[in-house]
């Protein structure tokens, strides 16, 4: 049983309090515990139907604000980590949909973490699994990733880039790699990982696709660029040519690219920016077109930058 207590349940530090709530959670969630337990203790025995209906019933409960707490106070956390590493398909499908309702939890990404969960759901991805079963991993990586930087140097220290990317083509997982992705590209420092992962063209393909995804990809980019080496590899690979990149990376700006004009005379041209002081936001009577892009994709450092 874990030593974990609901602090964050309270409204103050009340030990008497605390250990009622601690006491409720672990005798409310005790049978879904249970049968984890059971099922993964006898991983290599017990029928696949058995063990995905318990993985199935813990995501179940664990999708309430209570389970997420509960679950991981009675215990459950070992047990669906073995579960993902050990289970059938069926199985590790389900037990990486209930670690992605408890990974949502902020309490909980640490203990799911020092629990191997990280490992075994990058060893879900690399093995040879159907596509649902990866985009359920990946859901599960993506909570781990929010909000926790310790878990997205995990990621790649566990190598989970390349399987990443390579479901970035996929129908079924796109969407949730791309997230992933988004993720670990918060970290300027793993910029360069990213790009020797292969990440850059698939995410301009989905430019071409018209992907929904293009959204959270137009971002990845943009955090790319912020390291220099990486900004050239963007460049390189045609990014400096993507001006409606920016449509999705800043709304303010593009609103303001697209804007129809007012009716009446034609006002006069107006000069592109030269990348002055501030080139993330151009002033309000300059145009803004493709150059822009390109001046922050040139080779030299861009000075006075600051968070988009």
């Amino acid at each position: 049983m874990s030593t974990w207590r609901p602090h964050t349940l309270l409204p103050k530090a009340d030990h008497v309090l605390r250990s009622q709530v601690h006491d409720w959670l672990c005798e409310r969630y005790a049978s879904v515990v249970l049968r984890l337990r059971m099922v993964s203790a006898v991983t290599s025995a017990a029928p696949e139907a058995a063990a995905a209906a318990a993985a199935a019933a813990a995501a179940l409960e664990a999708h309430d604000g209570a389970g997420k707490v509960g679950i991981a106070v009675a215990g459950g956390i070992i047990p669906l980590v073995k579960l993902v590493s050990c289970g059938g398909d069926a199985t590790r499908r389900a037990a990486a949909a209930a670690l992605a309702a408890l990974a949502s939890h902020p309490a909980n990404k640490r203990e799911i973490a020092a629990a191997g969960g990280v490992r075994a759901l990058v060893a879900m991805l690399l093995a040879e699994s159907p596509e649902e079963s990866k985009a359920a991993a990946c859901e599960a990586i993506w909570h781990l990733a929010t909000g926790s930087g310790e878990n997205r140097a995990l990621l790649v220290q566990e190598g989970a880039l390349p399987p990443v990317v390579a479901l970035v083509s996929s129908q079924v997982a796109q969407s949730a790699a791309v997230r992933v992705l988004r993720q670990v590209a918060v970290d300027v420092e793993h910029a360069r990982r990213l790009v020797d992962a292969g990440v850059i063209h698939p995410l301009l393909q989905l430019f071409i696709d018209a992907s929904p995804a293009r959204v959270d990809a137009s971002e990845i980019l943009w955090s790319l660029c912020m390291e220099p080496t990486s900004r050239e590899a963007v460049s390189a690979a045609g990014g400096a040519s993507l001006w409606w990149l920016y449509p999705y990376a800043l709304p303010g700006l593009a609103a303001r690219a697209y804007t129809a004009p007012p009716a009446g005379p034609a006002p006069p041209p107006a000069a592109a920016s030269d990348c002055g002081d501030d080139p993330w936001v151009p002033a309000a009577d300059v145009a803004f077109t493709d150059q822009d892009l390109l001046c922050f994709l040139r080779e030299e450092d861009v000075e006075g930058s600051h968070d988009s």
